[in-house]
């Protein structure tokens, strides 16, 4: 178990920020691995594993031209200060 831990840790260690811009065989590899296992993959990391293309969504089940920009960055006050 601990030579797993070890392995999973080599392959996360190797992941950038930058890795759903191009999708690499043992990243793919690695994240369908997780998948197997249980692991729900974000947008991002179904990107970088070569299972989802375009825009994240922003809100689920919304479509993005449906939301009001106040809905994503809250109303401002007239002095121009975000409330909640």
């Amino acid at each position: 178990m601990i030579a797993l831990g070890v392995i999973l840790a080599a392959y996360e260690n190797s992941l950038s920020r930058q890795s759903w811009r191009s999708v690499n065989d043992a990243t793919a590899r690695y994240l369908h691995f997780l998948e197997e296992q249980g692991y729900e993959l974000s947008h991002v990391e179904k990107r970088a594993g070569g299972d989802a293309t375009g825009p994240a969504p922003t809100e689920p089940g919304i479509p993005v031209d449906v939301l009001d920009v106040e809905d994503v960055v809250g109303e401002q006050s007239e002095s121009g200060e975000a409330t909640e």
